[in-house]
């Protein structure tokens, strides 16, 4: 299999866990809880940061960015369940 099919391959598959796994709907949490953050491409965690968190949060995984970065990526955004 292709470096490229291969990799899109693990796309789907990781889209596919997301939906499974869904996310975590922050504000039902309590103050003071962690705040997460998910890959706008596959919906894969890519950080949980403390709520008064300063910098930028990570929204593409390391993986998607390696497909924009070849130019393998489709560039769609699915919506994923809140848990």
């Amino acid at each position: 299999m292709s470096g490229k099919k291969n990799a899109l391959k693990k796309l789907t598959e990781r889209r596919e866990q997301s939906q499974i796994d869904g996310k975590i709907d922050d504000s039902r949490l309590y103050a003071g809880a962690p705040m997460h953050f998910y890959c706008k491409y596959c919906g894969v965690a890519t950080e949980v940061l403390p709520e008064l968190y300063t910098g930028i949060p990570k929204t593409v995984c390391d993986a998607c960015q390696t497909l924009v970065k070849k130019g393998w990526h489709d560039n769609k955004m699915p919506s994923f369940p809140y848990h």
